[in-house]
């Protein structure tokens, strides 16, 4: 097997810890600098006091949420607001393993029936009951309605039984170990049937659903603000009063909003504001490697795109270890060898054969009989999306690859991709909860990020047959023949894994890193003392 450079070590590391690249500064010490380069931020405490009830979590984001629906939104950045919204059904471990939620157990009765045993006493933000006809009309509405972007993800379940007030049945027309932990995800995201009822945009504009918090204003793009359920099933783990998220595309901006005290969180930002924040000793600053790659995603059903040549010579044509350089700002990262990175559980043993070689491009490019291609490129706005798409474009232009580029909000951004008015979306892929969710959104023909719903013949059965066995091994090796269709498909092209910095005062409490890198904020306390 062919990496670059990379050392596979494949089910060495389940733990969040294990993969995770830890690139905290060592302890100030009690340095008063700010920034000057010559201190160090604080680390992340090994562990925290006890909880402290109050107080207003102050989040700086890079991007506003696409849809505050769970089921319509189209980024992965959602979560980070949704989390503290919607419950789910399941819940994960650090190391991404399934757990309890407003489900408080599943188990299969046979390889295609799944049983959820239901909390008790648990209500919808507007007084509405969470039970088994909750459930039943939340699934339904996820697998069927034409709003859902996430169909395709619940595509083996047929049908969804009440069989009392907290028990439902889910029945399968084939075996599928993915299913808890895609329900830890935003299908298993529960709102107000109440709510849904009055029409499709209803969710999307009154966002209601069990969480820890409920919606006090939304100005899309700009500002979400939630405040504590009172009622809220799971009380003694809730110690906020309020979040507020302040979306923040401009990376100086955001920088300057963390180091003067306008936000006291910062999540998931570019490693391009590392050197900065590394060096400030008022800030504890963590830089993590995640599921989080970016890259393009390719139609392959719009020319010139539709040329699998032309996709090879765009594979080829990309220098990643100056891309890698150039984005992360000596912050780490892995150049990407695979959709998932090399310390994950499932990644995969498909050879990854596309390196640098602009020779090979151009021979690409001449093969696919295409004259002077030129690609259509989108991107949106979040902070440093131009700069990767503009070196993107300059190592295209060497390969005799013209790309043309385009900028928008990244719902919209999103929705003019999916719409196929594009050949390449270049953006992150953030990873999903279960790594069959990552091959259905990308290489399902019904898949949301399979823009040109590209399909050979097979391919679902190949994305199926990983859900088809349990355990991790079991499943890698299930999962092959669809790694190798991610190979040679290129409906995304991975380039680099980048880390991601987070930034708070030494105020805030609770926060632990996951390979995941989507941070629910709803847990964590303010503690001034």
């Amino acid at each position: 097997m062919k990496l670059r450079g990379l050392t596979r070590r494949r089910g060495l590391a389940t733990a969040a810890a294990a993969i995770a690249l830890t690139l905290t500064a060592t302890a100030c010490g009690g340095g008063s600098g700010s920034g000057n380069g010559d201190v160090a931020a604080q680390e992340l405490p090994s562990s925290y006091g006890e909880p402290v009830d109050g107080g207003e979590l102050k989040v700086g984001y890079i991007v506003g949420l696409s849809s505050a629906d769970p089921i319509r939104g189209g980024s992965g950045g959602d979560h980070h607001m949704l989390y503290t919204m919607y419950d789910r059904l399941v819940n994960f471990s650090d190391d991404m393993k399934a757990e309890p939620g407003l489900a408080k157990s599943f188990e299969y009765l046979d390889p295609t029936t799944l049983e959820l045993k239901l909390q008790e006493g648990v209500t919808f933000h507007d007084g509405t009951a969470f039970n088994a006809e909750a459930v039943k009309y939340n699934l339904d509405r996820a697998r069927t309605s034409e709003i859902s972007n996430v169909k395709a993800e619940l595509g083996s379940v047929t049908s969804v039984d009440v069989i009392d007030d907290y028990t439902v049945q889910l029945n399968l027309a084939h075996p599928d170990s993915s299913l808890p932990l895609i329900l830890a995800d935003r299908s298993g995201m529960m709102v107000s049937p109440t709510v849904a009822d009055q029409g499709d945009d209803a969710i999307a504009q009154q966002p209601t659903g069990t969480g820890p918090f409920k919606l006090v204003s939304h100005a899309p793009g700009d500002s979400l603000e939630v405040e504590r359920y009172e009622e809220y099933w799971n009380a003694d783990d809730v110690h906020l009063d309020k979040i507020s998220f302040k979306f923040i595309t401009n990376i100086q901006t955001l920088t300057n909003s963390i180091t003067s005290g306008e936000v006291n969180f910062a999540a998931s930002m570019i490693a391009q504001t590392w050197q900065t924040l590394s060096t400030n000793s008022q800030l504890v600053v963590d830089a993590q490697s995640t599921l989080q790659s970016d890259g393009c995603y390719m139609n392959a059903t719009m020319a010139p795109t539709d040329n699998v040549k032309l996709r090879q010579a765009i594979a080829y044509a990309i220098d990643y270890e100056s891309f890698k350089e150039a984005i992360t700002f000596g912050a780490g990262g892995e150049v990407a060898s695979s959709i998932f990175p090399s310390e994950y559980w499932a990644y995969p043993t498909a050879e990854w054969p596309y390196e640098y070689d602009p020779e090979k491009a151009k021979q690409l490019v001449a093969e696919s009989g295409i004259e002077n291609p030129t690609v259509e490129a989108i991107t949106h706005t979040g902070p440093g999306e131009q700069r990767k798409l503009e070196l993107i474009q300059g190592y295209l232009k060497e390969a005799g690859i013209s790309l043309t580029i385009d900028i928008q909000e990244v719902g919209a951004a999103t929705m003019a991709y999916v719409d196929q008015k594009f050949n390449l979306y270049c953006a992150s892929w953030t990873g999903r909860p279960d790594p069959s969710q990552t091959y259905q959104n990308l290489l399902s023909p019904t898949g949301y990020f399979n823009g040109g719903k590209y399909s050979e013949p097979d391919a679902q059965e190949k994305i199926d047959a990983g859900n088809e066995v349990v355990g991790d091994d079991a499943r890698v090796e299930a999962f092959e023949p669809t790694a190798q269709y991610f190979v040679d498909s290129l409906l995304f092209l991975p380039m680099v894994f980048s880390p991601r910095v987070t930034a708070m005062d030494p105020s805030v409490k609770g926060y632990v890193p996951k390979i995941y890198g989507k941070t629910d904020v709803s847990f964590l306390w303010i503690d001034e003392g």
